[in-house]
């Protein structure tokens, strides 16, 4: 469109990303984009600053195409300031990469016609095999029934027959009891599953409002400078929170939904659960919806919550954070949960030695319903946890345990 100002700085923004992810890749691709907007412009000394960065990089991580560009780039530089010589040999470098690519190509190409070829082969051969052993095998059983057919008699066929029945019994016997003991199996497993489901509602949704009590009362007792209003207030957050844990343990005994969710849906929720936690002062809990239909799958929605109040519940207890914020964002085919904040983070690792933790069950939880979860934590530069569930019921079907 020839605005070259709000080219660079939509570069410099994509610059900016880049290095905030730590991705050469686009680290490079956006210098070249500056470098050739600067061309446009006329600024042939910063664009040739922004090429020469990255060439560097781009033989840095060994990345041909880049390379080859970057080269394309430089060649137009020398030619806008007259070094026609250098120009032709940047060129020329341009030329040699982009072949070697393509070669490359053609190559893995051949490669994998030849592979598939010889596979092909193996599989006719393997093929022919198996015809001439099932020939072989009709003639073996033709030969075998003949030779039946002609010295059996009828009390040797009566005998065989009362052997059938016989076996048949057996068998029948055999089956009732692996049925008998899968239904007993299954009974056990499913009282298993279920204790381990109530256990894991307790902690999820009482952990949560046990937490946000915890967090008011913690203020009443380290801040004794509190105004007489603001402590009231706390004090009444503080038995709001404790008499919706006693009315959820109330609804977990009958259906084990979380009222809160119920009542006012996922965006409702989250806004309630705001307006608790900032009563305190000390966590400051933000939240947007995008695109969210308020007849969301009730499996989808639940487990969406569950996963807010257990991100809410450890950075209420171990992240230090001052502001933690949800992006809830629907589209064709998925829903998406994204919690930042600003706490001293954790090392992930640590996780694969945490069987029994919130975050096990909350990743049990997001993977029974074929969708992934994805933590990005490093020791203080705070925690990002991007939670994606596809919203098609058939691939919800898988049972939660």
């Amino acid at each position: 469109m020839g605005n070259y100002d709000k080219a660079i700085l939509n570069y410099n923004h994509s610059l900016s990303f880049a290095e905030m992810i730590n991705h050469p890749y686009y680290k490079i691709y956006s210098n070249l984009g500056l470098a050739k907007t600067l061309i446009y412009k006329g600024d042939n000394e910063k664009a040739f600053a922004y090429a020469q960065q990255s060439l560097d990089a781009a033989y840095a991580i060994g990345h041909l195409v880049l390379q080859y560009e970057t080269h394309e780039v430089l060649s137009i530089l020398y030619e806008e300031i007259g070094d026609f010589e250098e120009s032709l040999e940047q060129f020329r470098r341009h030329t040699e990469l982009k072949d070697d690519m393509l070669n490359k190509i053609a190559l893995h190409q051949i490669y994998d016609l030849e592979i598939k070829s010889l596979n092909d082969r193996a599989r006719f051969q393997e093929l022919e095999l198996k015809s001439k052993e099932l020939t072989i095998q009709q003639k073996k059983n033709q030969l075998f029934f003949s030779i039946i057919a002609f010295f059996l008699v009828m009390s040797v066929l009566y005998f065989v027959y009362l052997n059938y029945r016989s076996r048949q019994r057996v068998k029948m016997q055999e089956m009732t009891i692996r049925l008998n003991e899968k239904k007993s199996h299954a009974t056990i497993e499913a009282e298993i599953q279920e204790r381990k489901r109530i256990g894991q509602e307790l902690h999820d949704c009482l952990g949560q409002m046990l937490s946000v009590a915890g967090m008011h009362i913690s203020l009443l007792q380290q801040r004794k400078s509190i105004p007489e209003h603001h402590k009231d207030k706390l004090l009444a957050a503080a038995m709001h929170s404790v008499n919706e844990a006693f009315a959820e343990v109330r609804n977990i005994s009958h259906n084990l939904a979380p009222i809160l969710l119920s009542e006012k849906g996922l965006g409702g929720a989250l806004k309630k659960l705001k307006d608790q936690v900032n009563q305190g002062g000390k966590l400051q809990m933000t939240y947007e919806v995008f695109g969210l239909e308020k007849n969301l799958n009730s499996l989808i929605e639940n487990t969406l919550f569950r996963a807010v109040q257990e991100i809410l519940n450890n950075t209420i207890k171990h992240s230090n954070a001052t502001v933690l914020s949800f992006y809830v964002t629907q589209r064709a085919g998925e829903i998406n949960l994204m919690a930042e904040d600003n706490g001293q983070g954790f090392d992930i690792n640590s996780l694969k030695n945490m069987n029994g933790s919130g975050l096990t069950y909350m990743q049990t939880r997001v993977e029974n319903l074929n969708g992934y979860l994805h933590i990005d934590s490093t020791p203080v530069r705070g925690t990002l946890i991007n939670i994606v569930l596809p919203l098609n019921p058939t691939l919800n079907a898988k049972r939660i345990n």
